[in-house]
């Protein structure tokens, strides 16, 4: 017996389509939510109120390893939260939210109707500090 579709966010982040379990989604945000602070280190781009809490808010283009490109028009902050963690990306565009089946996952990537996209897993994007230098940065 064939296991039920699994859901899947898809968005784009440099150019590259991508996709993550929509389980370890909490909130889809505007990029003007995004606020800056100047004294955080490398590769956080700032905070984010959500869930009643100040969140990280990384550069997912610098932590997969991709391209720097220009914010595409739509971008939106994807929260991520695994547990009690919660850490945020910029994602250039999100498109949806597709089921996927096991059959549809080949070699880290999703196949199915339309473009093919990678498979990330919450670590790809979080790491231990993320969580640990939180209130470091904030004023």
């Amino acid at each position: 017996m064939a296991s039920p579709p699994k859901s899947y966010l898809t968005f784009r982040v440099a150019r590259k389509d991508l996709a993550i379990e929509a389980g370890c989604v909490q909130a889809i945000l505007p990029l003007s939510d995004l606020i800056p602070v100047p004294s955080a280190r490398p590769g956080i781009l700032g905070v984010v109120r959500s869930a009643g809490g100040v969140i990280n808010v990384v550069d997912a283009a610098e932590r997969l390893q991709l391209p720097a490109w220009r914010r595409g028009i739509r971008p939106r902050i994807v929260v991520l939260a695994a547990g009690w963690n919660c850490v945020a990306f910029i994602a250039d565009r999100v498109c949806d939210v597709v089921p996927y089946a096991d059959r549809d996952l080949s070699r880290g990537l999703l196949r199915g109707e339309g473009r093919n996209r990678t498979l990330l897993h919450f670590d790809q994007i979080v790491r231990e500090d993320d969580f640990t230098e939180i209130w470091a940065v904030i004023p």
